[in-house]
């Protein structure tokens, strides 16, 4: 998986605006718990509040379903924030940097960060957007009408860990080998994954159309919901992206 460039954040942000009618994106991301055999030896470290053990697999997914960046081996016990600000990925595109340099939404003059746009499980921040809560989005339709764009491009990551999970069996149940292993197993599905991608194996009909709500992913499951405070500016930040797409 190679070590994406600024072209690279470049294609995902158009790809974004033009298919998926998000401007200023550059990739959606989540986080999964891939279920392991009982570690030896690793106390509570990979118990998830599923009540099972587990390590993460964080992904940011561009717009053809394709990894961009994967972090693998966060201990399940700890939170998606935790995960995400402890990956490597957070430490070299993301703390005390930006991905890419500012620019306006179309029509809009005040420039706009790029983000990534993550579920319940991401605290809102200025390179992060998540949707409003869905008892605020039931009340106001300017919401409603953001939740709908946010969650229509998101999808493309849920869609594409679903992929990976039909595609190989091995996330069908608990991986049983060394925590080492399994993360080497689980970075080489995601490598394979992106392959028969490049390769059209896949079509674009088929992702489109693709619903993980009908497999069962018996061994990757959602991170939990998050419960940290965001601060004003990243709320600032939605407020515009929400503008935006309601005059739009």
């Amino acid at each position: 998986m190679p070590t994406p460039t600024e072209e690279t954040w470049r294609k995902n942000e158009l790809g974004y605006r033009n298919d998926m009618k998000y401007p200023n994106c550059v990739g959606t991301i989540d986080g999964k718990h891939v279920y392991l055999k009982c570690p030896p030896n690793s106390g509570t470290a990979f118990y998830c509040y599923k009540k099972r053990f587990s390590l993460i697999l964080l992904g940011v997914v561009d717009p053809n379903y394709m990894f961009t960046v994967i972090d693998v081996g966060g201990y399940g016990k700890d939170s998606d924030n935790t995960i995400f600000e402890n990956s490597t990925f957070y430490r070299e595109y993301i703390l005390g940097k930006e991905i890419l340099p500012p620019k306006p939404l179309p029509g809009f003059n005040d420039p706009m960060p790029h983000v990534l746009l993550g579920d319940e499980g991401f605290a809102v921040e200025k390179y992060i957007m998540r949707p409003y809560d869905k008892r605020s989005a039931m009340r106001n339709e300017d919401m409603k009408t953001y939740n709908s764009y946010h969650n229509r491009a998101r999808r493309i990551s849920e869609n594409a860990f679903g992929i990976l999970v039909q595609k190989w069996r091995i996330f069908h149940t608990p991986i049983d080998c060394e925590i080492n292993t399994a993360c080497s197993l689980v970075k080489s599905a995601c490598c394979l994954h992106n392959f028969l991608r490049s390769k059209n194996i896949v079509t674009q009909s088929e992702c489109h159309t693709f619903d993980t709500s009908t497999i069962s992913l018996s061994a990757v499951t959602p991170l939990g919901p998050n419960i940290r405070r965001s601060n004003t500016e990243a709320f600032r930040i939605r407020e515009q992206f929400k503008t935006y797409f309601n005059v739009t």
